[in-house]
């Protein structure tokens, strides 16, 4: 069910790819690594496997955001903090 998992190595070398090569678009990432066979080697893809595609790589990266905000210093809340100007 669903879409299959991408393992954490693949998605962390696409970036690195990405990285490396000045690529700062999903789209572009997903095809430099289609069009390349080294890439795909790279990755530990097959010659028929598919790349994950731009949209499964833009949901992880959203997806793993914090959900809630850091906790602030010395277990202030953030409502108890006065606004003071200059400050």
């Amino acid at each position: 069910r669903g879409r299959p998992s991408l393992p954490p190595g693949r998605y962390f070398r696409m970036h690195l790819v990405g990285y490396f090569e000045g690529i700062d678009s999903e789209r572009g990432l997903e095809w430099r690594c289609a069009d390349s066979l080294s890439l795909r080697e790279f990755l530990r893809l097959g010659t028929i496997e598919p790349v994950p595609d731009h949209s499964w790589l833009m949901w992880t990266a959203t997806e793993r955001q914090p959900i809630s905000p850091p906790p602030t210093p010395c277990g202030a809340s953030r409502a108890n903090r006065r606004f003071v100007p200059g400050a």
